[in-house]
C-alpha cells in the first residue's frame, strides 16, 4: 500500500517554493503522508508547512534531528522543535537513535536516551510519537536489538497505553490507516 513520500533530493527543494508547497500539498487529496529528514529540511520550514497544511499527516523522522552531547539535548535543538508543539498534525519517528548518541559506538542503555525522550514528548506528546527501527542503518551505530528496547523501556515506565501507542496505534494514525479520516 502506498502511503506517502519522503522527498530523497539534493540538495531539497525548499518547502517555500509555491510550486513545491503545491505540489506536496497535493498529498492531503489522496490521505498521503509526507514525511520529512530534520534537518535536511529545516525545522522552521517544516513546521511553517505543516501550519499550511493543517489536513495534511507530516512525519518528522530520526528523533527530529536531535544530536546529544554528552547524553544531553543541546538548547538550540530543543528551541527549535517547540515549533511543532501545536501542530497536531505532525508526528515524529523515534529512530536513529545510535545517530544522535554523538558518540560511537553508540550506547544501548535506554537510561542514555531518556532527557531526549522526554523532550519528544514535551514538544509532540505521548500521541505523536511512534517507534522507526532506522534499519539497516542503524548497523553502522550498533546492534539493532536494543533499539526497540529503548523506547519500549521508556513508555513502560509511563505506562501500557504509552507502549501500545509508540508500537501501534500512533504509527497507524501517521499513515492513515487508523480508518480516520482527515
Amino acid at each position: 500500500k502506498f502511503l506517502g513520500i519522503r522527498p530523497r533530493l539534493h540538495p531539497s527543494p525548499s518547502l517555500a517554493d509555491p510550486q513545491v508547497a503545491a505540489n506536496l500539498g497535493r498529498l492531503v487529496e489522496h490521505g498521503l503522508t509526507l514525511e520529512l529528514n530534520v534537518p535536511e529540511y529545516p525545522w522552521q520550514d517544516a513546521a511553517a508547512f505543516a501550519r499550511a497544511h493543517p489536513t495534511l499527516r507530516l512525519v518528522v523522522n530520526h528523533l527530529a534531528g536531535a544530536r546529544l552531547d554528552e547524553g544531553k539535548v543541546t538548547p538550540d535543538w530543543l528551541e527549535a522543535i517547540a515549533a511543532f508543539r501545536s501542530l497536531p498534525n505532525t508526528y515524529c519517528k523515534l529512530s536513529a537513535f545510535y545517530t544522535a548518541a554523538g558518540t560511537q559506538p553508540a550506547p544501548t542503555d535506554p537510561a542514555f536516551y531518556a532527557g531526549l525522550l522526554d523532550a519528544l514528548v514535551d514538544v509532540f506528546g505521548p500521541d505523536r510519537l511512534f517507534f522507526g527501527s532506522n534499519w539497516p542503518v542503524s548497523d553502522l551505530g550498533g546492534p539493532y536489538g536494543p533499539l526497540p528496547r529503548i523506547v519500549e523501556t521508556y513508555a513502560s515506565e509511563h505506562s501500557l497505553e504509552w507502549v501500545d501507542a509508540f508500537f501501534r496505534v500512533n504509527t497507524l494514525k501517521a499513515y492513515g490507516l487508523d480508518g480516520e479520516k482527515r
